[in-house]
């Protein structure tokens, strides 16, 4: 594993994998990671900092369905060209305590939540769907989520509390034990 005390930045030109060697895998970390690529920017094994911010300039961030959960952080900001995940097992899984997202172009993403999560920001400036599942955990949107060409599904299984808004040119649904 990639063990770092204080902060990191790597930046990559072209397509970044983060994967496993060994009994070795993945990236820890006591402060903020930044990971940067012109490509695509995908996990192959789990990431557990404090601070991240993941950049895919040139494609999508993409998981493997084989990690239980790609991201563990306190705060996490992803920003992708063509959307985030996949479809089915291909979903980022994110223990995430506050997180802001953004795809620049086409593409949607798919995100499991795994812990309260705060949502400052999701901005899907091109054609996308945002599939948003949180799995008996809170979920916040305190900021804005917004998509200029697509529909947000949700999935809520815990409190979901409004404070910010959310904004799509298509359908919005959302399915949550508790709406506040």
């Amino acid at each position: 594993a990639l063990n770092i005390a204080d902060a990191a930045y790597i930046h990559n030109a072209g397509n970044l994998e983060i994967t496993a060697v060994g009994k070795l895998s993945g990236i820890a970390a006591g402060g903020r990671v930044e990971l940067a690529t012109t490509g695509v920017l995908h996990l192959a094994a789990s990431v557990n900092v404090s601070s991240l911010r993941m950049t895919a300039s040139g494609g999508a961030i993409t998981a493997s369905a084989s990690i239980p959960v790609g991201i563990s952080a306190d705060a996490a900001e992803l920003v992708a060209r063509n959307g985030l995940g996949s479809t089915g097992a291909g979903a980022l899984d994110l223990n995430v305590g506050i997180l802001s997202i953004s795809s620049t172009e086409t593409g949607s993403a798919y995100i499991n939540l795994y812990r309260d999560t705060e949502i400052t920001a999701i901005a899907m400036d091109g054609p996308g769907n945002l599939y948003l599942r949180s799995e008996n955990s809170a979920l916040t949107v305190s900021g804005v989520i917004s998509l200029a060409n697509g529909t947000v599904t949700g999935s809520i299984r815990g409190e979901f509390d409004i404070t910010g808004e959310i904004l799509s040119s298509g359908t919005i649904r959302l399915v949550a034990e508790q709406i506040y």
